[in-house]
């Protein structure tokens, strides 16, 4: 893939529809380390004194969650969600049946209300493949079919190879157009 397509995508996200609403059209960004919005989200919720309370139990040894624990951790990770990487949307629509704005807190509702849809918008995020870059698998796969030898494009033109340089070539051949 076009390595400033997939720059495109991981800043302006990607289009998602989800199945059970096809009228629905979703944005998302990556939902991964690549995402520094969204780890911003998750570093400044982390500050919030009910979030650093919930952490401190989760540390201890015998920690066993609480409903109140599952139902805050599940409403923090929206929150980050909807603020990181739900970029935008159209044709979503409220109780009314008239168009629902695009707004951070009306995406954690919407991800609070319809499960099916945050499941596939999670999804989407998750997928390395949506926004052009290889996952951790391929990557793999890549530096280790390098060690057979190594291309004889690059090998022909004499160019020096360290290991980055071959996984990147590599990974390159491999990647679906």
């Amino acid at each position: 893939m076009n390595p400033w397509l997939a720059k495109e995508r991981e800043k302006n996200g990607v289009e998602v529809i989800v199945a059970e609403f096809p009228d629905w059209l979703f944005r998302v960004r990556r939902a991964d380390k690549w995402n520094a919005e969204y780890h911003r989200e998750l570093t400044r919720i982390s500050m919030r004194r009910d979030v650093r309370a919930l952490i401190e139990r989760q540390r201890a040894d015998d920690y066993e969650p609480t409903r109140a624990d599952m139902d805050l951790d599940a409403k923090v990770s929206r929150e980050a969600f909807a603020a990181g990487c739900v970029v935008g949307w159209s044709g979503v629509t409220g109780r009314d049946g008239k168009a629902l704005p695009f707004t951070v807190e009306n995406a954690v509702a919407v991800l609070a209300t319809f499960p099916e849809v945050a499941e596939a918008l999670l999804s989407a995020a998750a997928n390395p493949a949506n926004f052009g870059t290889p996952n951790e698998d391929e990557k793999a796969s890549a530096v280790l079919g390098n060690f057979d030898g190594a291309s004889s494009s690059s090998a022909d033109r004499g160019a020096k190879h360290s290991p980055r340089a071959r996984s990147r070539t590599a990974g390159e051949k491999e990647r679906p157009s």
